[in-house]
């Protein structure tokens, strides 16, 4: 089975900052751009000219601007990348660059067949649907077809090198009206990182939007040839991967916890890994206490417990906090509740 299996803090590791706007009354929104003379709204990339977006109904949080490149008069500009950013007027007056920058990086899109264009954002925090990035995200309704997953996991499946743009090995597939996604084994475990990109460029959606150098989303596979989906919901402008269910506090993957499960723990305890067939656990790159914590409540043996901890003791060099920390983690879990 499939799950989500992504983490809320995932934006923060990878180094996301996002401008917070107020959600509680309507936002005066411009986007600026490289289309905008083309698009008859006025001069290119001008804060003080630049069309405003509408909120799609009250309250939403949700702006959209839409617009014809008229082909009739321009002739036919399909395939045509352009840029733009969405600026937030918080203050009133003219709109300017120093306003409210939604999109630091200039976000782009591509002309379609009829030149007809939806640019929307969605501008609410911490939006919790499993998709990065989760505020200020910008969609492009009738956008490419074209996605190619790329990261640091290519070679792996063939590729001459890794972030390869135009690997057909890992073209993602509309799987929905909108959705396009890649399911694939990666032979080796280990931690991974990737972005969608409009194949053959580097115009892409990541967790920090929609530019030309989006940042990776990064997950990890505990087993060799794991199953793995990338997909980006080319409707909303997010990205997220699917992974096989894990069972908590097992670190071989075979559906038991059992004390086998604890001896990579044991083993690589205080060392820094990423993966969980060595112990770690809860995906934080290091095997420690919070790893073996989470064994010991999901083994659910005393006895074992005691057993993996006289063993966790003789770890050589040992210091007085981590013992202090096993003892708390031995001692929580015995606990029991009377009355």
């Amino acid at each position: 089975m499939l799950t989500r299996s992504f983490f809320t803090t995932a934006a923060l590791a990878a180094g996301v900052l996002f401008t917070a706007v107020d959600e509680t009354q309507a936002l005066d929104l411009y986007a600026p751009g490289g289309y905008t003379l083309t698009a008859g709204l006025g001069a290119d990339w001008t804060p003080a000219t630049a069309p405003m977006l509408t909120e799609s109904s009250p309250g939403s949080g949700i702006y959209e601007l839409d617009f014809d490149l008229d082909y009739a008069t321009n002739g036919n500009l399909s395939g045509t990348s352009y840029g733009f950013k969405i600026l937030s007027n918080v203050n009133g007056g003219a709109v300017e660059w120093s306003d409210v920058q939604l999109t630091p990086n200039d976000a782009w899109f591509v002309a379609d067949a009829d030149g007809q264009m939806t640019i929307r954002i969605n501008t609410n925090a911490a939006i919790d649907d499993g998709y990065f990035p989760n505020t200020n995200r910008v969609a492009i309704l009738d956008d490419v077809s074209t996605w190619t997953a790329i990261g640091n996991f290519q070679t792996q499946l063939g590729s001459a090198t890794d972030y390869n743009n135009a690997f057909a090995g890992t073209e993602m597939l509309l799987t929905s009206p909108g959705v396009y996604s890649l399911t694939t084994t990666i032979p080796t475990a280990g931690a991974y990182n990737w972005r969608a990109v409009n194949t053959g460029t580097f115009d892409g959606v990541g967790t920090d939007g929609r530019w030309n150098n989006a940042a990776n989303l990064s997950f990890n596979t505990f087993e060799n040839d794991q199953e793995i989906t990338l997909e980006i919901n080319t409707n909303i402008g997010g990205i997220r991967y699917l992974t096989e269910a894990v069972l908590a506090g097992d670190t071989d993957n075979n559906g038991v916890v059992e004390f086998a499960d604890f001896e990579p723990i044991r083993d690589n305890f205080l060392t820094a890994t990423s993966l969980r067939s060595m112990g770690d656990l809860d995906f934080s790159g290091f095997v420690d206490i919070r790893d073996f914590r989470e064994w010991k409540n999901a083994i659910n043996s005393p006895a074992l417990v005691a057993q993996a901890l006289a063993q966790l003791q003789a770890v050589p060099e040992p210091t007085a906090i981590l013992m202090a920390g096993v003892a708390v983690a031995l001692v929580g879990g015995t606990r029991r509740r009377v009355g």
